[in-house]
């Protein structure tokens, strides 16, 4: 009895530990960002974050079986990576021209989004204090954008449109998940990152210094390890308990932003985005509480990782 309590205690704070790591992380990825945009364009850093995060994975499929890496959907893994391409290069274009909160903030707004997603495309049936804390994160950022009182920066849209792009990658992942095997999607998604990302990394491709070769691992390596920990703390406990700690983001890139950019976040931008974490923090409590126990599904620049069915997969097993 000891034991069964002391492991019902342990798990949230196992959970709150490996998101706290997975925030810092994907704050370095954004900070990575940021510098390298001095020098290169956001389809290049884009580029070398996808050739990385293929890199990294490869151990994994060769261990797996390459074979076992075969698929009927890949019509809507061309979809799910479009959209993923798409939601990076807003991401990473708003991380090069605001300061690190701001955009951060915005990108976070992804679940807002994923509700009116979910009801629109999948059909799912949206109760009404749901719509309210939806649009209650919408208004948080409203507050932060302050349309009409302020003049509308392109890049905070752009911002907003990575969170949107965001969600309807999670919708996709969602629909793969019904039939492929997670370390199948993983494979998937990074390798046609790469022919994805190539083009318009080409066309304004600059040579990278030897200055910019830390920053360009630490894109992809903390891209990479910082998905890993967020699998690990969604293992260990519900959404409810992991999301609250995703919002570390936030005062990890206030930090960022002061010492190494000398950028302090207005009160505007505060408000914002703790009426944006209370609305998405409520919701994911109430889905929780709807489903009885919700995983995550996807997060920015997102990267699954390997769940017990890919296990049995891996070693021949079918049931």
């Amino acid at each position: 009895m000891v034991s069964t309590k002391f492991a019902a205690t342990a798990a949230p704070l196992r959970a709150a530990f490996w998101m706290s790591c997975a925030a810092a992380l994907f704050t370095g990825m954004v900070v990575c960002v940021r510098l390298l945009s001095d020098t290169m364009s956001v389809f290049e850093i884009n580029f070398f974050r996808a050739v990385i995060g293929l890199i990294v994975m490869m151990p994994l499929i060769l261990q797996r079986g390459v074979g076992k890496m075969r698929t009927k959907k890949l019509p809507l893994y061309v979809l799910r990576t479009l959209l993923g391409y798409a939601g990076m290069l807003c991401f990473y274009s708003a991380i090069a021209h605001l300061d690190l909160v701001t955009a951060t903030t915005l990108n976070i707004s992804a679940p807002l989004f994923g509700v009116f997603f979910a009801w629109l495309i999948l059909r799912e049936k949206v109760r009404l204090q749901r719509w309210l804390l939806t649009v209650l994160g919408f208004v948080g950022a409203m507050v932060l954008i302050r349309p009409g009182f302020t003049e509308v920066n392109i890049w905070v849209l752009i911002a907003f449109a990575s969170a949107a792009m965001y969600a309807l990658t999670t919708l996709s992942i969602k629909v793969l998940s019904n039939t492929e095997p997670v370390t199948r999607m993983v494979f998937y998604m990074n390798l046609l990152f790469v022919p994805a990302s190539l083009p318009l990394a080409l066309v304004y491709w600059v040579d990278p210094t030897w200055n910019d070769l830390p920053f360009i691992l630490g894109v992809g390596l903390t891209a990479t390890t910082g998905h890993f920990c967020f699998a690990q703390a969604c293992k260990q406990a519900d959404a409810s308990v992991v999301i609250p700690f995703d919002f570390l983001r936030l005062p990890f890139a206030a930090i960022a932003g002061f010492i190494l950019f000398a950028s302090v976040p207005d009160v505007w931008t505060v408000v914002g985005g703790l009426i944006i974490f209370l609305s998405i923090v409520m919701l994911t409590r109430m889905e929780t509480k709807r489903t009885g126990h919700l995983k995550l599904a996807a997060t920015p620049d997102p990267v699954e990782t390997t769940t017990v069915e890919d296990e049995r997969i891996g070693r021949g097993k079918t049931g």
